[in-house]
């Protein structure tokens, strides 16, 4: 008789400078995947006791990790190199890189992809993550039995989301955005390929977004700060994407180390997560003007991110943006990008669905490789 094989758990560390969850996606039969909260802390995603602090709330859980930073937290590069198959650029890209970095690439982890086929050259698209703070991470995770498998920045994330949601154009155009409390992220996508990517510092108006995620009734992990230990480089770490259908299957890998994937997985299948109470915008007390200026910036980048993609890259028109994380203030903001450059406003994720954490971080939870 042939052994039982399961597959490994899997969990989402999603969040940004200011508010961290640890994830799951849970399935039963009948129902619709969903997204559960495991444990939340108002500390960073990158922050020294944010690890730990989640760790000490979910005691005992194993499996896989996917880490999905904002993607401001990756250096981008787009880079234009003479044209060669696509089959050679993985090992040709490490002399370009070196080109156009003010530090060692030995310093990190990166992934890229082929953006555009040009008639005598290739755009590539490189993201590149501080390769210390990944050794961190992974070495923390790995002290609790967890392993750290994927690395993802979130706006691809949100497109693999729009994907498991069958909401992704077959020939149109479509651009998301990423609104956190002190930055912007845009994302196109086109033909199956995540085209364009750009971030950029624009912050929210002072405390709303805050109020609204402290006043909401999240439970919070426990307080008390952990240390986390220094661990030294290790060079050639390798993540897998296992998925062919993914839309980032042509995402590919460098960096290589000798990888053996487990046939035998393990699971946990106990795990409860913290309560919570569905998530619902509250209104903040802030200055209109503020708010006026603040959706003028993003309003302004979004048309410049359009314009840019039409009149550099020669892409189609983009007709529809859909955008997460601006809820509470959205039918304002809908309404002035939508008058103001002729383009379709949707949310990013559906407004009827009951939530347990704000739309942006149900979005990338639920697109994260928890899948």
């Amino acid at each position: 008789m042939f052994g039982r094989f399961r597959k490994k758990n899997r969990y989402g560390l999603i969040g940004d400078a200011h508010a961290t969850y640890l994830t799951t996606v849970r399935r039963s039969v009948g129902q619709p995947p969903s997204l559960e909260i495991l444990a939340m802390t108002d500390s960073g995603l990158e922050d020294e006791v944010t690890l730990p602090r989640l760790l000490a709330a979910t005691p005992g859980i194993k499996g896989e990790v996917s880490l999905v930073p904002p993607l401001e937290s990756f250096k981008t590069l787009s880079l234009s190199i003479p044209r060669i198959p696509d089959e050679t650029v993985g090992k040709t890209l490490p002399y370009h890189l070196a080109k156009n970095l003010d530090q060692p690439l030995s310093d990190y982890i990166y992934d890229w992809q082929i953006v555009q086929h040009q008639k005598d050259s290739l755009l590539i698209g490189v993201y590149l993550y501080p390769l210390e703070t990944f050794e961190k991470t992974k070495k923390e995770l790995n002290r609790h039995h967890l392993e750290l498998k994927f690395l993802e920045p979130a706006i691809f994330t949100a497109f693999a989301y729009l994907g498991q949601e069958h909401l992704l154009p077959e020939t149109d155009t479509l651009m998301s955005a990423l609104i956190w409390y002190d930055s912007v992220t845009f994302g196109v996508y086109e033909n199956r390929i995540i085209s364009l990517t750009r971030t950029l510092k624009i912050k929210q108006p002072e405390s709303a977004f805050q109020t609204a995620l402290k006043n909401s009734d999240f439970s919070i992990v426990d307080q008390n700060k952990q240390n986390m230990e220094s661990p030294k480089n290790r060079p050639g770490i390798i993540l897998e994407n296992e998925d062919e259908n993914s839309i980032l299957s042509d995402f590919n890998l460098l960096q290589p180390t000798d990888y053996e994937e487990s046939l035998e997985l393990e699971t946990s299948d106990e795990i409860t997560p913290v309560a919570s109470t569905p998530f619902s915008p509250l209104e903040t007390e802030t200055d209109e003007g503020d708010w006026d200026n603040y959706i003028q910036q993003i309003t302004l980048e979004v048309m410049r991110t359009r314009d840019y993609y039409t009149s550099v890259l020669k892409g189609d028109p983009i007709k529809t943006i859909k955008i997460a994380g601006a809820e509470i203030i959205w039918d304002k903001f809908s309404e002035v990008v939508q008058n103001s450059l002729d383009i379709r406003v949707e949310p990013l994720c559906n407004p009827t669905q009951l939530l347990k954490c704000p739309p942006l971080f149900h979005v990338i939870g639920m697109g994260a490789r928890t899948r």
